[in-house]
């Protein structure tokens, strides 16, 4: 059997209402930045993470990959979304 290859998939996302700072005056020394979620929203971003955590849970800590496994935050800020990718450490 073929293994599948290694492309993006997204685990899922939500949408986010509201950014603090207001994306027009984001610059190079804002230290911090707070996303607004609704809970319908962040309830789904929680069954996201917990799917790619189960995911990156499969892997072998003994090999390279699975001490690299990581989860990626995606934050998409002209369209107000938050995805999460399989990333590496």
């Amino acid at each position: 059997m073929p293994s599948e290859p290694d492309a993006k998939q997204t685990f899922g996302g939500c949408s986010f209402n509201r950014l603090s700072p207001e994306k027009a005056s984001l610059s190079r020394t804002t230290k911090a930045l707070n996303i607004v979620i609704g809970l319908d929203e962040a309830l789904r971003l929680q069954l996201a993470l917990q799917d790619g955590l189960l995911k990156l849970n499969r892997y072998k800590m003994s090999t390279v990959k699975g001490k690299r496994a990581a989860i990626n935050f995606c934050v998409h800020l002209d369209v107000g979304r938050i995805q999460l990718l399989e990333g590496r450490a």
